[in-house]
């Protein structure tokens, strides 16, 4: 028999089975694997952190102001986290899925879900105060699929839908906190 070369494996079935397993779960990740989907999407607002906080903590709300959030409501809390049953289209597809939100205020809403049809689900409102006034309000989506046919939708929609959320919590903002803010000034009586 001939010697075989130091560091090379032999031939032979041990080999072979080897290297057929890593190809199978390889094909198998690669075919069944879905893509994660990370979306960021951050704008300045002339309104205070803790306004701004408030605004995107009051989640039951969401339905009246955002495209697409169908129905919301907070089925538990216990101190600063919200368990979170929601309701939301996508076009013609609806998805339905619970939540936790942990509100950490006024800097941070960090909203999870492991339910169907998610593989991971994760939605992080950022909000940094500004020296000159105002604040900073980032949105930072992952998402991790179980269904190719939601995760096509979801790499189509998702970049236009963080950036829609954005501009639709200020819009509300504008009009809650200027209507606010004049309700205020008429009370005020001139000097």
């Amino acid at each position: 028999a001939r010697a075989q070369p130091r560091g090379r494996m032999p031939p032979g079935p041990a080999f072979t089975t080897v290297r057929v397993l890593f190809w199978r779960c390889a094909t198998h990740l690669w075919r069944y694997r879905l893509a994660v989907v990370i979306e960021k999407a951050t704008r300045l607002l002339p309104f205070s952190r803790e306004q701004v906080f408030d605004l995107a903590a009051n989640i039951e709300r969401y339905p009246e102001f955002l495209r697409g959030w169908i129905s919301v409501r907070i089925r538990k809390r216990e101190s600063n986290i919200c368990y979170v049953d929601q309701v939301v289209g996508l076009g013609p597809v609806r998805v339905q899925f619970s939540s936790k939100a942990v509100l950490l205020r006024p800097e941070r809403i960090d909203v999870i879900s492991w339910d169907p049809p998610f593989r991971r689900f994760g939605l992080s409102w950022v909000i940094e105060a500004r020296p000159s006034g105002g604040c900073t309000i980032s949105i930072v989506a992952d998402l991790e699929l179980r269904s190719r046919l939601l995760q096509k939708v979801a790499d189509r929609v998702l970049p236009d839908t963080v950036g829609d959320i954005i501009l639709a919590f200020e819009a509300r903002a504008r009009r809650l906190y200027t209507v606010l803010e004049k309700s205020v000034d008429q009370q005020i009586p001139p000097n």
